[in-house]
């Protein structure tokens, strides 16, 4: 997983990797507003040395943190979708204030080389990537979300559950893309059910975590069931300990309190007809649960 992110007066980019001897390499900079750029007219981020470029199919990333380094290409298969307009509006019409989602490459194919100190490997698989922006700071709009997405048998899924923040009354709302073979079958947010069970907490962070998460819709006499199990917390990290040491102090005299974790596990696609099922698939999964406030006790 790669990320980079621009905040305010500092930007960060961040490296994780899982390597097959079960190694977890996990890598953090911050670097001044001056080392950040960013294009107006197409996909070309720029923080220190590091590159994220790229126009909606191919897109080429090029970081370096201390002596790990990575090239990826990825290369679109499924046509850039987003939910209606991709926009979200959050307040009154007079001060409404904008979140914005594009899952630019929903399903892709990835060739990348990286290197650790002196090793180096080589992978293909299967990528994604997508984009948010908006007018105001998310944790204003947000309070969390659980975000995930799948290539199992001839499916593709992108869900994610978001909760806005408590001044919207933590009123979710849900986007939800199923593709088969190429085609969109079902992405009317609408109709879809959202659930969690086994739900713990993350001692590491404070945060309580649905073992198992849960997309249902209905699309005439068809129905999908979307079933996230969580197998393993691989990231599990609190926004604060990112900051620089400068920005921490006042991160936490504002009661900071974000947090970010990702998990492996499995997921299952059931397909019905007339309550006949027609079809399954199980194969491994990652998402994640982004945290932007203090945990609360929510409708499951």
């Amino acid at each position: 997983m790669i990320g980079a992110i621009g905040v305010g007066c500092w930007s960060f980019t961040r490296l994780n990797i899982e390597l097959p001897d079960g190694r977890s390499i996990q890598k953090i900079k911050t670097f001044d507003a001056k080392d950040f750029s960013s294009s107006r007219e197409t996909c070309d981020v720029k923080i220190g040395d590091n590159r994220f470029y790229g126009d909606l199919q191919h897109y080429s990333i090029q970081a370096e943190l201390d002596e790990v380094s990575v090239d990826v290409q990825l290369e679109g298969q499924i046509s850039p979708w987003r939910p209606k307009s991709g926009h979200m509006y959050y307040g009154e019409k007079e001060s409404e204030q904008l979140f914005a989602w594009l899952p630019s490459v929903p399903q892709g194919k990835v060739s990348a080389t990286f290197t650790v100190g002196d090793e180096k490997f080589s992978s293909e698989g299967v990528g994604y990537h997508d984009h948010n922006w908006g007018d105001a700071p998310v944790k204003s709009l947000i309070h969390h979300w659980y975000w995930g997405r799948a290539e199992i048998g001839n499916f593709t899924v992108i869900a994610a559950n978001i909760t806005a923040a408590e001044e919207f009354e933590y009123i979710p709302q849900i986007v939800f893309m199923l593709a088969k073979d190429g085609e969109v079958v079902a992405d009317d947010e609408s109709a879809v059910t959202f659930s969690l069970a086994e739900v713990q907490v993350n001692e590491a962070t404070g945060k309580p975590v649905g073992d198992i998460v849960k997309y249902e819709t209905r699309n005439g006499d068809n129905r999908y069931v979307v079933t996230f199990e969580r197998e393993k917390t691989i990231l599990a990290s609190k926004f604060i300990d990112q900051a620089p040491a400068e920005q921490r102090a006042k991160l936490e005299a504002t009661g900071e309190d974000g947090a970010y974790l990702r998990f492996t596990g499995y997921v299952t696609i059931e397909h019905f007809v007339n309550e006949n099922r027609v079809d399954f698939e199980k194969g491994e999964a990652l998402w994640e649960l982004m945290y932007f406030g203090h945990a609360i006790d929510l409708p499951q």
